[in-house]
């Protein structure tokens, strides 16, 4: 399927490790030396990436780097998000409200 240039997600499903994967490709290709450093990202899961992008935008939140994948299921989506703000030190929430009955969504920004 591809990137969405709408939402800039990638919407073919993927597994915890190529979503992983590509977020630290995306870090590496970073600008800057604090664009490299995860503790400068924000990660979250969500049913709705448009919306979710909108929401944090209206908060003041600097969202011109959104970058999302769609994940195979909700719980690659959690471990994703578990494994880059426990492991790597991302700034996030908690994933609240996404229903596992709906494709999932791992962004960073």
């Amino acid at each position: 399927m591809g990137t969405n240039t709408q939402t800039n997600c990638d919407e073919s499903a993927k597994s915890e490790r190529e979503i992983s994967v590509a977020i630290a490709d995306r870090l590496k290709n970073s600008e800057g030396p604090s664009g490299r450093n995860p503790k400068s990202w924000t990660i979250g899961i969500t049913n709705y990436p448009v919306e979710r992008r909108k929401e944090h935008k209206a908060d003041g939140k600097p969202v011109k780097y959104w970058e999302c994948w769609k994940a195979n299921d909700k719980g690659v989506a959690e471990a994703v998000e578990r494994h880059w703000k426990h492991e790597m030190d991302m700034k996030g929430g908690t994933g609240g409200n996404t229903d596992g009955s709906k494709p999932v969504y791992v962004y960073i920004f």
